[in-house]
C-alpha cells in the first residue's frame, strides 16, 4: 500500500470537497466535515510510507509553480448546478426582457412620435411655400410659376358651387353651403404635390370629372360616406358676387353629380385647431378645367423651390412684386407648419419617453434584486470552494457565468419585445396617418438600451460574489457556543 494508497485517500477527500461545494448550502456542519476530510487526507499522505518514493520521469516538474485554470471549475459548476439554478436565471431574464423591452419600446415610440409629422409632410411631396394671389388669372399663375428659384408650381381654384336640393335649386342658408368649400385641383395640387392622405376609400381619378375626395371632418360633420353622390350647382363669379342673387330662384350655369371615392386628411389640417377647420370637397383637374372659364373664384398656389426652405424669403419678395400696389401677400411657409406640428405632438412623445425611463429604472432595480438573491444564495457553496483553495477569480466566475448568460438572454428578449411593439407607434392622433406603418427598428435606442442593461447589470453583479466566501483571518476566535439553560 505505499504512496499509491495515500494518493487515493487524498483524491477521495478532494472529490468529497467538490461534491460538498456542489451541494451548495452546507452551513457550519459542512465546513467541519470538509476540514476533517482534508486533515485525514494530509495525515494519510504523510504517514503512508516511512521512506519517500523514488522520483520517476513524470515527477520531474515537482516543485515548479503551477498556474491552475480559473474558468474550468466555474464551467464545471455551471453545468452541474444549471438545473437547480434555472428558475433564478429565468427570473432575471424575464425581468430584463419584458420590463426592459417595454422601456426600450417606449423610448423608441417617443422618438417615432416626435418625428411623425415631418415624415407625414415629407411623404406628401410638400410645397416649401404657398401663396394666395387673389382671384384666378391664368396670367398670374403663369407668372408665379416662372419666378426665380421656383422649381415647380401647382394650384387649386375655388369653385362657386352650392349643394342642390331635390328641387334642383340651392339654399344658401344651409350649413353645408355656408361652411363647405369646393376646391378644384388645377394641375395636380393635392394629387401629386401636397398629397391628401387617404384614410378611407381611394384617391379620385384625375381624368374623371365626376369623382371627388372629401376631408374627414367634412364627412363627420355632414354624415357623408364612400359611394355617396352629391348634386352641386355651379355659378359664375358675377352671380356669386351679386348681393341680390338668389340661388333658390335662379338656375345654375352647370349642374354636376359627384361621387365620393375617398375620405382623407389634408396635410394642413393635421395640426389645425377646431376654430381653424375648413370643410372641403376636392374635385379633379378634369372637372376644374371644364368649369374654369365660368365658375372660378380665387386661386392658391403651392411652390417647390430650388434650394428648399432657404429660398423662401427670396421668393416672397419676388412674389410681392406681382401684386397690385398696396396689396399684401398671403403666405404659408411649410417650415413653420412643420414646427407647429412638432410642438403639437410633443406632450405625447415626452409622456412616452418618461414612461420608458421609469420602466428602465424599474427593470434595473428588480433585476439587481434578483441577481443579488441568486448570488448570495450560493454563498455557502463558494465558501467551500475558497476553503479547498479556489482563487478569487474562480469564485467570481462561478458566481458570474450563469448570471451574465441570463442578462444577455434577457437583453436579446428585450430587443425582440421592443421591435414587436414598434407597430404601436407613433402614439396619439398621428398613428393612423403614419406613412410607413408596421415594424420600425430604431437601432440607436435598441443599441443604447442593450448596452445599458448589459453593462449596468454585469457591473452590479460583481459586487457580491465574495461577500459570503471571504475566509476568516488566521487566529480569529470562533464565536463561543451557547450553554444550555438549566431549569
Amino acid at each position: 500500500m505505499g504512496p499509491q494508497r495515500a494518493e487515493g485517500h487524498s483524491r477521495g477527500a478532494m472529490v468529497g470537497a467538490l461534491r460538498l461545494a456542489d451541494a451548495g448550502r452546507g452551513g457550519a456542519g459542512t465546513a467541519a466535515r470538509l476540514s476533517a476530510a482534508l486533515l485525514r487526507a494530509k495525515f494519510t499522505a504523510a504517514s503512508a510510507s516511512p521512506a519517500a518514493p523514488a522520483l520517476d520521469a513524470a515527477d520531474a516538474n515537482l516543485g515548479q509553480p503551477v498556474t491552475p485554470s480559473a474558468s474550468r471549475p466555474a464551467w464545471y459548476r455551471l453545468r452541474a448546478t444549471f438545473r437547480r439554478n434555472l428558475a433564478g436565471y429565468l427570473v432575471i431574464a424575464l425581468i430584463v426582457g419584458l420590463i426592459g423591452g417595454v422601456a426600450m419600446g417606449s423610448v423608441a415610440a417617443a422618438r417615432r412620435t416626435q418625428s411623425a409629422f415631418p415624415r407625414i409632410l415629407a411623404a406628401s411631396n410638400p410645397s416649401n411655400l404657398d401663396v394666395d394671389p387673389g382671384p384666378y388669372s391664368a396670367r398670374t399663375v403663369d407668372q408665379i410659376s416662372h419666378l426665380p428659384r421656383v422649381r415647380s408650381a401647382e394650384s387649386y381654384v375655388a369653385l362657386n358651387g352650392l349643394r342642390a336640393l331635390p328641387s334642383g335649386f340651392a339654399d344658401l342658408r344651409t350649413s353645408f353651403n355656408q361652411q363647405v368649400e369646393m376646391v378644384g385641383s388645377l394641375d395636380g395640387l393635392y394629387f401629386n404635390q401636397d398629397r391628401v392622405i387617404i384614410t378611407s376609400g381611394r384617391r379620385a381619378d384625375t381624368r374623371r370629372p365626376g369623382e371627388v375626395v372629401i376631408s374627414e371632418q367634412t364627412a363627420r360633420r355632414f354624415g357623408l360616406r364612400i359611394g355617396q353622390s352629391l348634386t352641386v350647382n355651379l355659378y359664375t363669379g358675377q352671380q356669386a358676387s351679386d348681393p341680390g342673387f338668389n340661388p333658390m330662384t335662379r338656375s345654375p350655369v352647370h349642374r354636376v353629380r359627384l361621387a365620393i371615392t375617398g375620405i382623407g386628411v389634408f396635410t394642413d389640417e393635421v395640426v389645425q385647431d377646431d376654430i381653424d377647420r375648413i370643410y372641403r370637397i376636392l374635385t379633379t383637374p378634369a372637372l376644374t378645367r371644364q368649369e374654369l372659364r365660368c365658375c372660378a373664384a380665387y386661386v392658391w398656389t403651392g411652390l417647390r423651390l430650388a434650394r428648399g426652405d432657404r429660398d423662401v424669403a427670396l421668393v416672397q419678395r419676388e412674389f410681392g412684386k406681382l401684386l397690385p400696389p398696396g396689396a399684401t401677400g398671403v403666405f404659408r411657409v411649410t417650415l413653420i407648419v412643420e414646427g407647429q406640428g412638432e410642438r403639437a405632438v410633443r406632450p405625447e412623445s415626452v409622456a412616452a419617453g418618461m414612461f420608458g425611463l421609469i420602466a428602465a429604472l424599474a427593470a434595473l432595480v428588480l433585476a439587481i434584486q434578483a441577481i443579488r438573491r441568486d448570488i448570495l444564495g450560493g454563498g455557502d457553496a463558494r465558501a467551500i470552494l475558497r476553503a479547498v483553495g479556489a482563487s478569487p477569480l474562480t469564485v467570481t466566475l462561478d458566481a458570474s457565468l450563469g448570471v451574465i448568460g441570463a442578462i444577455a438572454a434577457g437583453t436579446l428578449l428585450a430587443v425582440a419585445v421592443a421591435i414587436t411593439a414598434s407597430p404601436l407607434a407613433p402614439v396619439g392622433y398621428l398613428h393612423r396617418l403614419e406613412p410607413n406603418p408596421g415594424i420600425s427598428i430604431d437601432w440607436i435606442v435598441l443599441g443604447a438600451g442593450a448596452m445599458f442593461f448589459l453593462f449596468a447589470l454585469s457591473a452590479q453583479q460583481q459586487c457580491w460574489p465574495m461577500a459570503k466566501c471571504r475566509p476568516a483571518p488566521s487566529g480569529a476566535a470562533s464565536p463561543p457556543a451557547r450553554r444550555p439553560r438549566r431549569h
